[in-house]
């Protein structure tokens, strides 16, 4: 069959042509030919959708240059005999994402398409309609002794938005430099008996944490495949720890209003938002000017467009739902359903915790929602009992794939693993408040150890989606997603609460190792611009890459060992820093402001001159 994905190579047509050299990336699609003994060989392997790509799509990287001069040395009759198709297929992926596209498009169609088919006819006699994504071209070239990592596009002209973002950067490292001297400064003045420095304050953010509770075919790659599913858990930790802090506050206040309510999404919103708003801004900005490669431009453009055009949805938290299809900062669909989660549980509790006889009819109410919103979805859209990740759909980052769309990353649908999360912080506090012995309890250490064998049966299961095909729509499929999605809630739910009462022995001794308290204060760092590493360390790629084990551990490692670098950096520069103004905004002590500002160097550590910041701030920590 013809290969997937074959390109010509980047820097040699580069160099080959120093003036006005083009590189283009264009998408074929093989027209299908019953004559041809290879289609069917291509339609039968191509049918298994769960498990193979479409070998009738095709991506290729043509040096333009390379395909004028082969066509050119056939006469026109012969040109002619390798013809322009009409697309049969919607284009999905839209070109207009990349700076002129519609040019680069119409000037190269024909060529394109020449090009490519004179590869499949003369290989495979097969044929294809082809069309051009983007194209990159080293321009006009004075020099042509220049070196080749030099004979790329020339860089444009900083526009408003990229000056933006070096000013925003140059002011938080001047303001990070003249904060540090002058803490340094009152800090000898208040101990002038300690050489007090920069490290010893790192010294104390670290102490100051809380302790805190390819192959498709292969049955066990479904740890990685189903893996998807393992997102549930921090769902399910930040409806725990939703619920703890709020009972908490609860019972010291006596009272929960309106205010406070409006006050704790307020500063959740402003403790999420400031570096979030950086890695958009990076991304929107100085991403592209980082690389270069055949792909680079779909790696890092379509980043570009699409966090210039739509950032608003991610500055409002509602990228779950809208802008799907072009995600700027794609991992941040995660902080859009946490944020209104969030939102949907505190209600929940304020409302049980005002009238508490609402409780457990609300609860009822919510826990049957849980259930029937996953099943109803699975369902009507004839979906899979688990979240297929179908090699194709990843080609696009499952961008256009509808049950990621409307089964995996929308709140309505992850509900239930939050709400498995707020009635263990329930549970929680009622056996606390009981005396409860979980250690001795053997009905519950059963309970607690049969819970982690089960989550990974639970993953394991999957393979029967990806093995079999059933008929659907069907009842059981959809029980099946329901129970899914929310049994690894409850699941967790348990080991919360176990761990919270002394149950684990070694995983309760592993996981509160210190270790895990400076790690824990970068994570949400990480998390945001863990994506930017992987663009930058993978996306200059110039051939196609054969992933095994040991290429998947060695990237993950790199890309764990980088983005903590870098996560590391953007929390000391701009969380810590924007996390101890909004405390200070918020919760202002003028009796006690020195010892204050000491203190709030540690990010994320439990104030306990206000509790209402403790129950808001701890919680979007940990989540």
């Amino acid at each position: 069959m013809p290969p997937l994905y074959l390109y010509d190579d980047y820097d040699r047509c580069l160099d080959e042509f120093p003036e006005r050299a083009t590189y283009c990336l264009v998408d074929s699609w093989i027209v299908p030919n019953d004559s041809a003994p290879l289609w069917s060989v291509i339609e039968q392997f191509s049918a298994d959708r769960k498990r193979s790509f479409r070998h009738d799509r095709l991506q290729r990287g043509l040096c333009m240059n390379r395909c004028h001069q082969l066509l050119t040395r056939f006469d026109p009759r012969t040109q002619m005999k390798t013809p322009i198709l009409s697309p049969r297929t919607q284009i999905t992926f839209d070109p207009n994402t990349f700076r002129g596209a519609l040019d680069w498009r119409n000037r190269y169609r024909r060529l394109a398409n020449q090009c490519v088919n004179y590869e499949l006819k003369r290989q495979y006699s097969l044929m294809a309609y082809t069309t051009v994504e983007y194209c990159t071209t080293n321009r006009a070239q004075t020099d042509r002794d220049v070196r080749v990592s030099a004979v790329v596009e020339a860089p444009e002209a900083l526009d408003k938005i990229d000056v933006t973002f070096l000013f925003v950067l140059g002011t938080l490292l001047t303001l990070t430099l003249l904060s540090t001297g002058y803490d340094c400064y009152r800090y000898r003045q208040a101990r002038p008996h300690h050489g007090g420095t920069i490290a010893d304050g790192l010294r104390d953010y670290y102490r100051s944490g809380l302790e805190r509770p390819g192959n498709y075919r292969r049955v066990i790659t479904m740890l990685i495949f189903n893996g998807i599913t393992v997102v549930q858990t921090y769902f399910t930790v930040s409806g725990f720890l939703l619920a703890v802090h709020f009972v908490d506050f609860a019972e010291k206040q006596r009272r929960f209003r309106c205010w406070d309510y409006l006050q704790s999404i307020v500063y959740r919103f402003l403790r999420l938002t400031p570096v979030y708003a950086f890695m958009l801004l990076l991304d929107a900005t100085w991403l592209i000017r980082l690389q270069d490669g055949p792909i680079w431009k779909r790696v890092a453009e379509t980043e570009r467009t699409y966090c210039r055009t739509n950032w608003w949805a991610n500055v409002l938290y509602v990228n779950n739902y809208v802008t799907v299809s072009e995600p700027c900062l794609q991992q941040s669909w995660y902080l859009a359903t946490d944020f209104q989660l969030f939102a949907i549980g505190l209600a929940i509790l304020a409302l049980t915790w005002r009238y508490p006889k609402l409780l457990k009819p609300l609860l009822a109410v919510a826990v049957l929602g849980a259930l029937l919103i996953p099943a109803i979805v699975t369902y009507v859209n004839r979906f899979e009992g688990v979240v297929i990740l179908r090699p194709e759909a990843l080609k696009y980052v499952l961008w256009y794939d509808p049950m990621y769309r409307k089964m995996y990353i929308p709140t309505h649908t992850n509900f239930g693993s939050y709400l498995a999360g707020l009635i263990a912080g329930l549970l929680y506090h009622r056996l606390k408040r009981a005396n409860f012995d979980a250690v001795r309890h053997r009905g519950f250490r059963t309970l607690w150890y049969a819970s982690l064998p089960t989550a990974i049966v639970l993953l394991l299961s999957a393979y029967i989606f990806y093995a079999y095909d059933f008929e659907k729509p069907a009842l059981w499929i959809a029980a099946y997603a329901a129970l899914a999605k929310n049994l690894w809630g409850a699941l967790f739910g348990v080991l919360f609460v176990g761990l919270a009462f002394g149950v684990g022995g070694f995983l309760r001794t592993a996981l509160n190792n210190s270790v895990f308290r400076p790690l824990g204060k970068v994570t949400y760092c990480v998390f945001l611009c863990h994506l930017f590493v992987i663009r930058v360390t993978l996306g200059n790629i110039r051939q196609p890459i054969y992933v095994s084990d040991m290429r998947i551990l060695v990237s993950t490692s790199s890309t764990l060992v980088l983005a903590y670098i870098m996560g590391t950096l953007m929390c000391l520069l701009i969380e810590i820093p924007f996390s101890n103004v909004q405390k200070t905004l918020f919760f202002y002590r003028p009796e006690n402001i020195y010892k204050e500002e000491i203190q709030l160097v540690c990010n994320g550590c439990a104030n306990e001159s206000n509790p209402t910041v403790k129950n808001t701030k701890e919680m979007e920590q940990e989540s």
